[in-house]
């Protein structure tokens, strides 16, 4: 995690959560799909499959960290207030993997990496980045939807929030 050397702490207790944008790496195929590295099988995703995928994991991320900020007595905002901090979350390097490909000798791990800005809402300011990898230990990373309801899954995400609750809980104890 970065945090700006000589950051003002200030007392944040409102907080903008960006659109998750989701990188889905160009070489990554399911089983059905095709790929030199993997040698998976005979087809790629069309583009609304893959939107359908973005969709879906964003949705389940907004929802997993809106509500760890709100038990940790955070207002979820649209727009900025003087108090407000805004956090920019994006997944890079997502690699989910089906029943069948858990099954194959060339299994890649389920992976992806959060970048995740966090800047004052009202200045734009960037008080801290967090770039994070966590992988799956359970193999639960499967496309399409399970994905998201997955344990590894809602496990990295609560981390994540939790890890910026922190950060702001600290950030309001230091503030005048």
């Amino acid at each position: 995690m970065y945090v700006r050397p000589g950051a003002q702490s200030m007392a944040y207790r409102t907080v903008m959560v960006d659109p998750l944008a989701v990188a889905i790496p160009e070489h990554w195929y399911p089983v059905g799909g095709t790929s030199e590295h993997l040698g998976t099988g005979p087809r790629k995703l069309s583009s609304s499959e893959l939107q359908h995928i973005k969709d879906t994991l964003a949705g389940r991320f907004r929802y997993l960290f809106v509500a760890e900020l709100t038990d940790g007595g955070y207002r979820v905002v649209e727009r900025p207030g003087d108090d407000t901090v805004r956090v920019s979350p994006g997944l890079a390097d997502v690699y989910m993997n089906t029943p069948e490909r858990s099954l194959t000798a060339r299994r890649r791990a389920d992976s992806m990496t959060l970048v995740m800005d966090v800047r004052d809402a009202t200045t734009g300011e960037l008080l801290a980045r967090l770039v994070d990898r966590q992988k799956g230990v359970m193999g639960a990373l499967q496309f399409p939807n399970t994905v998201a309801n997955s344990v590894d899954f809602r496990r990295a995400v609560e981390a994540w929030a939790q890890r910026l609750r922190a950060g702001l809980d600290e950030m309001s104890k230091q503030s005048p």
